[in-house]
């Protein structure tokens, strides 16, 4: 039956595709044959396993944001395209989400996954349920990509879960996430190397952004992939696995100088206390970060946009990053006091703040995970947002208590891996106070990942 489906779709889009290819002037329809050609190959994919095409549509994801973001990248660097990427007037992202989420149902029901067995399903599934249900109520343009995006979020943690079933299967995960950022690095040192920087307007500080339309989102993103390797080259030095290790170690020498030429602000806070917690469970890694610390500071110090970005936490002027943040934050409390129960609906935020600031102009990110969620679903749904981080963290620390107290061979080792998910999950809980990747982003897909991942290698494995 799935088989029947797919060589429609594939005979459907490739009929399209030929119209589109032998029309006028294909040149102005390159989004509509490229879409075409790329859901085609994915499709033809699935035929031959369900599984290769679910990781297949999980690379392509940073396709999707890069052809999303071409117009905006297209202003911030001034040049032109006569490309238009316009997707039948759908999201690219929506496209993306979709495909994950198709492949990732298909998935759990040839696997017959069961909801009860995986931790958190059922706070899950009410959350995210219940943003969902929001699209209902919603007053904004963005409900439809919310909501693919909060059906992508459910069933890849179900998915992640699932398909997890001991310690190697979880290396090739941290290894799956870490090869997905390697396209983004490489763009980055290309913008470097080719002098097309991220101008911000407040501040004359050359940025850069990589495929996405902020700086602040690349050193996000690498802070996780960063986090990550960091954690396995600790746990692979402790398992004696020497032939990762260089790899790793190259990857960090790769990484580090653009997470550092993102000039993020948060993004290098949260570094600091992932690295400040992830060094607690050894005397020797304190004292290392401690001497790490004193080393990089008086180094960074010395550049002056770094001097810059500092002293803007306090020290900052009209419409610069910290004013946007809290004018976006005033406008939101006021229009939270305005609904306060249920919200304005999913994908309403940027609609709402702009017509509270009665214009389109500056930023329409929340920059708090809090604001977001108390914008467009009210106060029922911050309470439900955190009863489910508070239950990530629940599970995360039973995980390394369990650990602790176990006699297992691997407990040290299994430690590092633990003591570095509690790290991650507390740096990126402080900078969702700075910064909301919840608005369909692709940041959460990494982390609940990487949660469902490390909590099904325990949950399934005696340690």
């Amino acid at each position: 039956m799935k088989k029947y489906f797919f060589l429609i779709l594939i005979g459907g889009l490739s009929y399209h595709l030929i119209i589109s290819l032998f029309s006028t002037d294909y040149k102005l329809i390159m989004d509509t044959i490229f879409i075409d050609a790329i859901l085609i190959g994915v499709f033809l994919v699935a035929l031959l396993k369900i599984d290769y095409a679910f990781f297949v549509s999980l690379l392509l994801l940073p396709v999707f944001f890069l052809l999303q973001n071409l117009s905006i990248i297209g202003q911030v660097y001034q040049s032109q395209t006569n490309l238009s990427f316009s997707f039948y007037a759908i999201d690219p992202r929506i496209i993306g989400f979709s495909l994950i989420t198709l492949f990732s149902g298909l998935i759990l029901w040839k696997k017959k996954a069961k909801l009860k067995i995986i931790p958190n399903a059922k706070i899950i599934l009410l959350t995210l349920g219940y943003f969902c249900l929001s699209v209902l109520w919603s007053q904004g343009d963005d409900k439809y990509i919310q909501l693919s995006f909060y059906l992508v979020l459910f069933f890849l943690f179900l998915t992640t879960y699932t398909l997890i079933k001991n310690i190697k299967s979880f290396y090739h995960l941290v290894t799956f996430l870490i090869t997905l950022s390697l396209p983004a690095i490489l763009l980055s040192y290309y913008q470097i190397f080719g002098g097309i920087f991220y101008e911000y307007s407040d501040l004359d500080i050359k940025r850069v952004s990589g495929p996405f339309d902020s700086p602040n989102l690349l050193g996000s993103f690498l802070l996780i992939t960063i986090a990550s390797a960091i954690i396995l080259l600790f746990h692979f030095q402790k398992q004696n696995i020497k032939k990762y290790i260089w790899l790793l170690l190259s990857y960090l020498f790769l990484a580090m100088p653009i997470f550092i030429m993102t000039f993020s602000r948060s993004a290098w806070l949260g570094f600091i206390i992932f690295l400040g917690i992830f060094s607690l469970q050894k005397k020797k890694l304190v004292m290392v970060g401690i001497f790490l610390t004193v080393l990089l500071i008086p180094l960074l110090l010395s550049f002056e946009p770094t001097k810059n970005r500092i002293e803007g936490f306090t020290n900052h002027t009209m419409f610069d990053s910290m004013y946007a943040r809290e004018n976006i934050w005033y406008l939101s409390r006021r229009k939270f006091v305005e609904k306060p129960f249920f919200g304005y609906g999913a994908g309403s935020f940027p609609k709402i703040i702009n017509d509270a600031k009665e214009s389109a102009n500056g930023t329409e990110n929340p920059h708090d995970d809090l604001v977001f969620f108390s914008v467009e679903n009210g106060l029922l749904g911050v309470v439900l947002y955190l009863v489910l981080i508070f239950s990530f963290y629940y599970q995360i620390i039973k995980t390394h208590l369990q650990i602790t107290s176990s006699r297992s061979p691997n407990k040290a080792s299994y430690l590092i891996i633990s003591w570095g998910a509690i790290a991650l999950l507390v740096s990126l809980t402080i900078i969702s106070t700075v910064e909301s990747y919840y608005e369909g982003n692709f940041i959460h897909l990494f982390t609940w990942s990487l949660l469902a991942g490390w909590l099904a290698v325990n949950n399934k494995n005696k340690i």
